[in-house]
């Protein structure tokens, strides 16, 4: 603690304690008044701090004792609400858990459909083209079926690069 005299103007502070123990006040003097010609003292402050750090769910046994001391059934609520707010969390997590799960299901489906979607499509226009060159169109049926391989083949690299590049994405995180 340190004494102010009314002639001091810098504007300290009453420096802090910190005491050991198991509860925590706050005790403030009643301010005093001063004649501006006669230094007398100031208001003086005490402050006690207590930090307490938990690890965990739930306090230790010592500490919920403590709070069942100072308001009865206080221990108890504490333990309830904890054992609430995991519930809770449990069930947040499964159903996230659950969600991905139908959303990687529904993202095969989604890619199974655009593989046959794909497939009938190459299909479709190798073979127009394979038509075409058959009925004396060998430019156009030539194009058509070199057009769609090209196609294909590009898909499938560009699809390869896609999913390096997920997989990537994914292991950074």
């Amino acid at each position: 603690m340190s004494d102010l005299t009314s002639n001091d103007d810098s504007g300290r502070m009453p420096d802090s304690t910190t005491n050991e123990g198991s509860e925590s006040s706050t005790e403030s003097a009643q301010p005093t008044e001063s004649n501006s010609d006669s230094p007398s003292r100031s208001p003086e402050s005490e402050f006690t701090a207590i930090s307490l750090q938990i690890q965990g769910p739930l306090p230790s046994p010592a500490v919920l004792a403590d709070f069942d001391r100072v308001l009865p059934g206080l221990a108890r609520e504490i333990v309830d609400r904890s054992e609430l707010e995991m519930k809770h969390r449990h069930e947040i997590e499964g159903r996230s858990l659950e969600a991905k799960i139908a959303d990687r299901r529904a993202e095969r489906r989604f890619r199974a459909f655009g593989q046959w979607m794909a497939f009938t499509l190459a299909l479709s226009f190798g073979g127009g083209g394979v038509y075409l060159t058959v009925q004396g169109h060998p430019g156009v049926g030539g194009a058509m079926v070199s057009t769609t391989v090209i196609a294909v083949a590009g898909v499938f690299v560009t699809g390869k690069i896609a999913e390096t590049r997920k997989t990537q994405h994914q292991e950074s995180e």
